[in-house]
């Protein structure tokens, strides 16, 4: 049996949901997004109590393969992350090199690598596989079409060959689970609940269907005010509407009865009349409003992203003069790389608890500067731009005036490739007149080109000809050489001393990600010799594609994220940063490798990748929507007049 809880009001259509679920005699299920799960088990335990919340087992689609695994068996194995993904698919690519045709000119960047990895993963979460791709290679589509399928169907059959003889791919593991349920009714006598979805991937569908087949009930809690779609699929509700259509016709081919939706309301909403206006008018030009707006929506033209961050700081202060918790507040936008800067000095001078959900870049980190510099300079035959950059990292046990001298020393000779490997000979002066002080000086010189220039010429030679395994314990020993690890306890105690508690402990999680990185590159690329450009590129590409979070520094703060990632629950007041067009919503970029017209003709082959750039406009305006209608008080909506270069927005 499947049946449909809708409405426009999230906390009506959960109270409902959460509801049933306690009424429900059988053991459930709450199927959820996996970001979404920590918040769903807490108002579960809030809205049934402890007792009640022990009837239901939250679960995303990740999680509930591990559950079948557990039951049926397809547990024994390790996981495969992002990173070795990446090492492995870069290998895959230099061994297919030679056989390509449409992407025979890529195969050397380092940014195609990431684009073959996340078109992988769109196949992969559309349930197509390598024999798909050989399928369309044959077939009659456009010749560009047929040879990029063929390409792509070699390196991903290589690549998958690399993954399966060591790792499992969690891309599969929902192909997996439902092969072991065509054999056994794991959903038999359980009530399963889903929540939070606005859609599902094409593995998702499949394993939904199996639910329908083998559960006495599935309910589906959905953000549309009907089923139908009436708006020839360009309403704001348009792709949940889709949604539902589907998986009412895949109930009815389960031959699952399909029960009358239920349209949820607030039995009473305490929100201020002009938020219950923007939720039940949005995108709607229109439309006249039924309640006077008394303060409670703001809209804010900033100066630039730094007024708006003060802007907010203060606002933020003020609501909790006024009794607000600071997890009461929400500030929501689209992209926080404006606000990288500006929110945090913001909130630190205003003395605001402030979280932000983003990862942070490690381009910038001084030893990822390091070892890019020191890779570069082998690759580069000791280019004297790269010998600087390590130099002034800040790691090596080098005073600024030091470096100055090299420097200067270097610019005066014109230093440069294998000169560098040994003494420097000529007077610090150039062909000035010598002074007494000079043979000390060029003594100075000379320690530190051997104490930076030989470990990299011992480097160098252990590279030649490595592969996965002699490249990183020959990286690990250059930067025990260079004794790294008291370079980054000297900057740590240097943040420490400014009081920037951030940077420092960002040391120490890059560093045990650094090592973490030297084993997955020796286990995945075992054996494998590429030469050493391409070995030190795609350690670079590994490095430098990593992301470290972190985690709230307490319970009480206001949380900052991006509309698409950010699950606020109940805040009070909203902060939506950045209402400036085509920023929010975002304009739909296409991703993957498949362009939109390709995407077409591949559904209409029976190829379907699911969301293209209709559906992420959908899926845009759907983030907006859940923003601007979460706040249950207070809404400020603000933009930038210009943005940090100053250029003007609109």
């Amino acid at each position: 049996m499947l049946r449909f809880i809708i409405g426009t009001n999230e906390k009506a259509r959960r109270t409902r949901l959460y509801s049933e679920i306690g009424a429900a005699a059988a053991p459930s299920l709450l199927i959820v997004p996996e970001q979404f799960s920590f918040e769903s088990e807490k108002l579960l335990q809030e809205l049934l109590g402890p007792l009640g919340a022990q009837r239901v087992e939250v679960l995303s689609f990740s999680r509930l393969c591990n559950s079948i695994f557990r039951a049926y068996g397809g547990l024994a194995g390790e996981y495969s992350d992002d990173t070795t993904k990446l090492l492995l698919m870069g290998a895959a690519l230099s061994q297919c090199a030679d056989s390509l045709r449409y992407y025979k000119k890529s195969v050397q960047g380092a940014p195609f690598v990431k684009k073959l990895v996340e078109t992988d993963s769109e196949l992969k979460n559309a349930g197509l596989t390598v024999d798909d791709l050989l399928t369309l290679a044959s077939s009659g589509a456009e010749e560009s079409l047929r040879d990029k399928a063929g390409d792509l169907a070699a390196v991903f059959s290589l690549y998958d060959a690399m993954l399966e003889k060591s790792w499992l791919d969690p891309l599969t593991d929902l192909s997996r689970a439902c092969s072991l349920l065509s054999e056994h009714d794991f959903f038999s006598g359980k009530n399963i609940y889903i929540d939070n979805f606005t859609g599902f991937t094409g593995s998702e569908y499949k394993m939904l269907r199996l639910m329908l087949s083998q559960s006495p009930s599935v309910t589906v809690s959905l953000c549309c005010p009907d089923i139908y779609d009436r708006t020839g699929g360009a309403g704001l509700f348009s792709k949940t509407q889709r949604t539902a259509s589907r998986l009412e016709n895949m109930a009815k081919a389960a031959g699952a009865a399909v029960k009358s939706p239920v349209l949820t309301f607030p039995e009473e909403d305490p929100r201020p009349g002009a938020l219950i206006d923007l939720e039940e008018n949005f995108l709607r030009p229109g439309a006249a409003p039924s309640h006077e707006n008394s303060g409670e929506v703001r809209l804010v033209l900033a100066a630039d992203p730094y007024d708006e961050a003060n802007f907010v700081a203060c606002e933020a202060r003020l609501l909790a003069e006024h009794g607000m918790r600071w997890r009461d507040m929400a500030v929501i936008a689209r992209d926080l790389s404006m606000y990288a800067h500006a929110l945090p000095a913001a909130f630190e001078r205003a003395g605001v608890p402030l979280y932000m959900d983003r990862p942070s870049e490690l381009s910038a980190h001084p030893l990822a500067a390091f070892v890019t510099a020191s890779l570069s300079a082998i690759r580069g035959g000791f280019d004297g731009a790269d010998v600087m950059r390590i130099l002034k990292t800040g790691i090596l046990p080098v005073s600024a005036e030091d470096a100055a001298e090299f420097e200067n020393y270097c610019f005066i000779w014109n230093i440069r490739g294998r000169l560098f490997l040994s003494d420097f000979t000529g007077s610090p002066r150039g062909f000035a007149e010598s002074a007494p002080e000079d043979e000390a000086l060029l003594l100075r010189i000379n320690t530190l080109r051997n104490a930076v220039c030989g470990p990299l010429g011992r480097l160098k030679k252990r590279l030649s000809g490595a592969d996965g395994a002699e490249f990183s314990a020959a990286l690990y020993d250059y930067m025990t050489e260079c004794k790294v690890t008291e370079g980054l306890r000297r900057l740590y105690d240097s943040f420490a001393a400014e009081g920037d508690m951030a940077r420092a402990e960002e040391l120490d999680s890059f560093w045990s990600y650094l090592v973490s990185l030297l084993d997955k590159f020796s286990a995945a690329l075992r054996g494998v010799r590429l030469g050493e450009g391409s070995m030190s590129r795609l350690f670079e590409l590994a490095l430098m594609s990593a992301k470290i979070g972190s985690l709230p520094q307490t319970l009480d703060c206001v949380c900052a994220g991006t509309a698409d990632r950010m699950r606020p629950g109940d805040p009070k007041a909203v902060f939506r940063l950045g209402a400036c067009d085509g920023v929010f919503p975002a304009r739909p970029v296409s991703g993957g490798l498949f362009t939109e017209s390709e995407r077409r003709e591949m559904s209409a082959l029976g190829l379907d990748l699911g969301e293209g750039e209709n559906d992420a406009l959908l899926s845009e305006r759907m983030y907006a929507y859940t923003a601007f209608t979460a706040p249950s008080q207070r809404l400020f909506v603000s933009r930038p007049k210009y943005d940090c270069a100053s250029i003007e927005l609109s």
